[in-house]
């Protein structure tokens, strides 16, 4: 169990960086333009190592079908909205408010009847989706307001990918990670090619520093292709809500990094924002914890029959 909180606490941290990196590229990158090269240069990468290492195939038509609608929602949806979303808010603001994940996430498993719900999960999510209201009123409901526009779109990223971490946890666990990283990756491919071809065809490759290609290579090798590898490993070892709790850690990095790289301001209202949704990241938290221990006792046979169960029922 220490190898997967280690794990989680990893991707958070490249994640937070990953706030950073994107946002500086996109000073000499157009986020539509960053969008294509990021999606497709990770899914060449990931369909070669499925090829030479992995070479598992995946077994069933509905399959193909499910992994193309997870690319949809976890990689083509979730990147655009978060760098078009982030091209016009702050570093800082964008990773407070993918910290409402677990909020997000809790919310769309109960749902959906993926896990059980609770006094203490609908609390802790209510805390944390103030925090959002708080951050979103701070700008007002304007949609000539960049700011206003930008987070409600990084909100809407996080949204997406809680969801797709639901979704998919059924199928890795009839696949190995890499199998289903890959193939999200190489439909996301597809479904990016129309929003960043025309983007992609404007820039001026030969004027774009070294700086801004090595944060583009550190979003493809780190926060593409490794990241997602550790996520998705992780998603098998665990319930989804366990990982979406480690994003709390990116706003930390973020606000480390872009108050001393890009002069950020930390305003009040942000952090007010953020105490809102770690309380209620941490009221989530514990009931995880309480919910862990019954595994251990239980040798998480009886949990595991619950597990598979709904499973069957989605079915």
């Amino acid at each position: 169990m220490i190898a997967v909180h280690l794990a989680l606490f990893f991707v958070s941290l490249v994640f937070g960086v990953n706030a950073v990196t994107s946002k500086y590229a996109m000073r000499e990158i157009h986020p539509m333009a960053l969008v294509f090269i990021r999606i497709i240069s990770a899914a060449a990468i990931l369909y070669i190592i499925q090829r030479l290492w992995i070479k598992e195939k995946i077994q069933t038509r509905r399959d193909y079908f499910l992994l193309a609608g997870y690319s949809t929602v976890g990689i083509v949806i979730n990147q655009v909205l978060f760098l078009k979303g982030l091209a016009l808010t702050t570093a800082i603001n964008a990773t407070v408010l993918i910290t409402t994940m677990p909020a997000a996430t809790i919310g769309i498993a109960i749902l959906l009847r993926k896990e059980p719900p609770s006094f203490r999960k609908i609390i802790g999510s209510m805390i944390s989706f103030s925090g959002v209201i708080l951050l979103l009123g701070s700008e007002r409901i304007d949609f000539s307001n960049d700011y206003f526009v930008g987070n409600l779109l990084v909100f809407l990223n996080g949204i997406s990918y809680s969801f797709y971490l639901v979704i998919s946890r059924d199928l890795l666990k009839r696949y190995h990670p890499s199998t289903v990283t890959t193939w999200i990756f190489v439909f996301g491919a597809v479904g990016v090619f129309p929003f960043g071809i025309g983007e992609i065809s404007r820039l001026d490759w030969a004027s774009v520093s070294f700086t801004a290609w090595a944060c583009v290579a550190f979003l493809i090798i780190f926060s593409s292709v490794i990241v997602y590898f550790i996520n998705n490993w992780a998603l098998r070892k665990t319930s989804s809500s366990v990982v979406a709790v480690y994003i709390y850690v990116q706003p930390i990095v973020a606000t480390l990094i872009s108050t001393q790289m890009m002069g950020e301001i930390l305003r009040m209202e942000t952090v007010i924002a953020a105490l809102l949704i770690f309380s209620g990241v941490f009221i989530v938290t514990l009931k995880m914890r309480e919910e862990m221990k019954k595994e251990k006792s239980n040798d998480n046979k009886e949990i595991d029959l619950v597990k598979e169960s709904m499973i069957m029922k989605e079915d």
